[in-house]
């Protein structure tokens, strides 16, 4: 999905998610990074942030949050 249509945030929040499932949480901050190069926009810093919130992880969650904030 995130191949093909690279602009879709939700693909990317999902791939978080999985990841997180699976374990392999060193790869979702890297996933993210990805998607906000791909998409500069806050929106997708904003994703970023509420996929970490709902994860539990409200400290990186804070820290893309900030991100957002100096986006565009």
């Amino acid at each position: 999905e995130i191949l093909m249509f690279p602009s879709n945030l939700n693909a990317y929040s999902s791939l978080g998610v999985v990841l997180v499932l699976e374990k392999k949480f060193e790869e979702i901050d890297p996933l993210f990074a990805t998607m906000a190069q791909k998409n500069p926009s806050r929106q997708a810093y904003l994703v970023a942030a509420e996929t970490y919130e709902a994860l539990g992880d409200t400290r990186t969650a804070s820290q893309w949050r900030a991100r957002a904030g100096q986006a565009q």
